[in-house]
């Protein structure tokens, strides 16, 4: 956190292309340490029928996040200009490393309590510790394990059309509608401001009605993502801003449902509470990649073919991923 705090502020002060790529390259690198941690603390703190609520919750915090950012960086940059969206945040960043560093617990024994058995109890003092798997066993556990590959792949689609949406919805809203930078940027703040929402009805969903199974949640919800971003850009020109809004706030609660089970649950589900952390890292990754695809296919579509094309390729990442998960709709959740 501290680095990656370091990172923005140099960032808001570089003006060569070399070494803003450099600069956010490490920050890419140290921000994607973070949330495989989460998981594996998770993990240890909750048992498998109370992870859909747990992740749920905690999935909240970068929904606020993200809508927060929306509206002070459409604020920052009219203001103080770009640079500002960088430097301000990074002391928030700052303060909150400092507050992790003196207050969170990895895990029970940690905080002076015993660990956590299975069935959510916490277990007599004195157990010993299970023993901790090497780099070689966790990664032959997690890359041969077929229901993580299917997670990953599934979550690489909806990556795809999750930072669509984050990174192109802006400017989608000022090209169609003629909307300024800071109408576009409120709007778009609807988005993770339904993805909260949206993560906590999906993980109670699962751990309430599926005995904490992740798959039927997710694969509905992927697929009803597909349908509304097919007939997003038909709403948009239409210039109704209540609808636009209405439909980013239901592409949102769509999209962050799914999103914070498949790399916050599933990860413990299928990888186990020792493999957590490396389960959620493989999941991230395959989702950075389709982050990546989000980046420069949509250049590529939107320069070639137009937004239609764009929104359409969208669809079918989720739909792909709506099928994935469907594969495991049955598969029961490991207790360990």
């Amino acid at each position: 956190m501290l680095t990656s705090a370091a990172m923005n502020f140099l960032f808001g002060f570089s003006n060569l292309f070399w070494t803003l790529l450099f600069v956010w390259t490490v920050n890419g690198y140290m921000q994607s340490t973070g949330w495989p941690s989460c998981v594996k603390i998770m993990a240890e703190w909750f048992p498998t029928h109370l992870r859909g609520k747990a992740m749920g919750l905690m999935g909240t915090s970068y929904q606020f996040g993200h809508a927060a950012t929306n509206y002070l960086t459409g604020w920052l940059v009219l203001s103080y200009g770009w640079r500002a969206a960088f430097v301000a945040p990074s002391a928030f960043l700052v303060v909150m490393a400092v507050v992790v560093m003196l207050v969170l617990r990895t895990r029970p024994q940690d905080a002076g309590l015993p660990p956590l058995q299975n069935n959510g109890a916490l277990a007599p003092n004195g157990e010993p510790q299970e023993e901790q798997l090497s780099i070689a066993e966790t990664l032959r556990g997690v890359l041969s394990n077929r229901n993580l590959w299917l997670v990953a792949i599934a979550f690489a689609g909806l990556d795809m059309i999750r930072y669509g949406f984050i990174d192109w919805s802006v400017r989608h809203l000022q090209e169609v509608m003629g909307e300024s930078v800071d109408s576009s940027a409120v709007k778009n703040a609807v988005l993770p401001l339904g993805g909260a929402i949206g993560a906590v009805v999906a993980g109670w969903m699962t751990d309430r009605f599926f005995h904490s199974r992740r798959a039927p949640v997710v694969a509905v919800m992927l697929a009803l993502l597909g349908v509304l971003t097919i007939f997003y850009h038909q709403v948009v020109e239409a210039g109704d801003a209540t609808l636009v809004v209405i439909f980013l706030g239901m592409i949102g609660f769509l999209t962050y449902g799914p999103h914070v089970l498949m790399v916050g649950a599933c990860p413990q589900d299928f990888g186990t509470r020792r493999m957590a952390a490396s389960a959620a890292g493989f999941i991230d990754c395959m989702g950075y990649m389709g982050a990546a695809l989000a980046g420069f296919g949509t250049a590529y579509l939107l320069k070639h073919f137009g937004w239609n094309a764009a929104l359409y390729t969208w669809a079918g990442a989720a739909f792909v991923g709506a099928a994935l998960m469907a594969t495991l709709w049955n598969v029961k959740v490991s207790r360990e």
